[in-house]
């Protein structure tokens, strides 16, 4: 019986040494892959928030929804378009508030919109994140800009009959309330300078190198931005500011 050749140390180290080094190749394309797939779970939220806008504006004799109301009577409260705070608002800086978010006023128009409402790439593992409410509510921030100029008024898809296609509803946002704190951008408005804490859209996604933002239009459109100096304060890296319109202005928010 001719004997069994063993794998010698040297040779056993070489194999080692390969599989190492191509785990370390594809290591690059895998988190590339993972981010791409964040990246169009992203896109398909907004476009679906796009359709629901949409549809919830054909109902609605084309108005578009206030931020928030207060609801008063024997189950009082604060319906936020994301959600109902019952015996709401809480107190600032009050953590884990109670929410319904079935009660959104986008509701009836999609279905499964809790999910719908969630970036996967928002940074909720930050040690600087403020939990506002008791669950995930929304790191989608709403174009305020679309408040008519009295308080709770809106304007109407009207008034934006000519740029349906240039002026957006939904984009990743963030919001600085609380001092070193951050929570979800459930809000968006342009801030000169970007120099106080406001909600602000933030450039979460790694696209071609660049920072990007993905935003939803009133025509249901969804784009990505890429980060445009200056910022307010970078969360892991990750930019926050105001969007720009394609000659630099501030008329994506409807100005």
């Amino acid at each position: 019986m001719p004997a069994r050749r063993a794998f010698t140390l040297v040779e056993l180290l070489i194999v080692i040494a390969i599989i190492v080094v191509l785990i370390a190749l594809l290591i690059p394309t895998l988190n590339f892959a993972r981010a791409n797939t964040r990246r169009t779970v992203c896109a398909s939220n907004l476009r679906q928030l796009g359709i629901a806008t949409n549809l919830y504006l054909d109902a609605n004799d084309g108005y578009f929804w206030r931020y928030y109301w207060d609801i008063p009577g024997a189950a009082p409260g604060r319906l936020w378009w994301f959600g109902f705070e019952a015996n709401g608002p809480a107190a600032a800086g009050t953590r884990n508030r109670s929410l319904d978010k079935s009660r959104s006023v986008l509701g009836p128009y999609t279905a499964n919109l809790a999910n719908l409402l969630q970036c996967p790439d928002f940074p909720y593992d930050d040690a600087e994140y403020f939990p506002k409410f008791n669950k995930h509510a929304a790191s989608y921030g709403y174009n305020i800009k679309f408040l008519g100029p009295v308080a709770g008024e809106t304007a109407t898809r009207t008034r934006y009959s000519a740029r349906q296609d240039s002026v957006f509803v939904f984009t990743d946002a963030v919001q600085f309330d609380f001092g070193a704190t951050f929570n979800e951008g459930h809000y968006v408005l342009y801030t000169p300078g970007a120099s106080s804490p406001s909600g602000y859209a933030q450039f979460r996604h790694r696209n071609a190198g660049a920072w990007t933002a993905q935003m939803s239009f009133i025509d249901g459109h969804v784009e990505s931005q890429p980060f445009q100096a200056p910022g307010f304060k970078p969360i892991q890296g990750m930019p926050c500011g105001n969007l720009h319109a394609i000659d630099g202005s501030n008329t994506i928010y409807g100005y």
